[in-house]
């Protein structure tokens, strides 16, 4: 039977606390929220068909799996309504600095707060492909062709201090100097 609960005022304020949304957005939120998933849960597959009616030419599969990892915060298998809403809310806010930082977490596979080369491919490789696109690396200064050259080359500009790998801090300033970087990366 399907949860037709209402949502209570405790997971409002949490919301309101964890997010830039205000009540009536997270009420509306919450009602499509129930006819899209009445059992008040989405899964994977879920997800991948949601992606699926807005990237009708690529092949969503891969992100969708990175995705649901990094919104399933209690890592059951589902996503709640409320770890939905914080992560829509973020993904969408009009701050840079917070669209920058769940960026950087979803670049951050291994969740050890560094980017390696390794996860930059793995997850510019799976945008790529949900959008059904060709990878293409267009800088101000120079144009990349090739999957692999392009990664490195923004792996590079990305590792400030040059020591194999990318702090939050390096990934946040470069985003924000070089503007060029986040569209080729999918997050600006």
């Amino acid at each position: 039977m399907a949860d037709k609960r209402l949502l209570n005022d405790e997971e409002v304020r949490y919301i309101l606390r964890n997010s830039f949304l205000v009540e009536e957005e997270i009420r509306q939120w919450y009602d499509t929220f129930q006819v899209d998933c009445p059992d008040g849960r989405l899964d994977k597959q879920k997800l991948i068909e949601m992606h699926k009616k807005f990237y009708k030419r690529g092949s969503p599969e891969d992100f969708c799996e990175l995705l649901f990892k990094l919104i399933d915060k209690d890592g059951n298998g589902t996503i709640e309504f409320m770890e939905y809403l914080v992560a829509f809310a973020i993904m969408t806010s009009s701050d840079p600095n917070e669209r920058l930082k769940w960026a950087f977490k979803l670049f951050d596979l291994n969740r050890n707060n560094f980017i390696e080369k390794s996860e930059m491919v793995n997850v510019v490789k799976a945008l790529y492909e949900m959008i059904g696109r060709e990878c293409s690396f267009d800088f101000e200064d120079e144009t990349e062709t090739d999957f692999e050259s392009g990664v490195k080359s923004a792996f590079d500009r990305l590792d400030i201090n040059h020591d194999g790998h990318i702090s939050e801090e390096e990934f946040i300033e470069v985003c924000k100097k070089v503007p060029g970087l986040a569209k080729v990366l999918r997050i600006g």
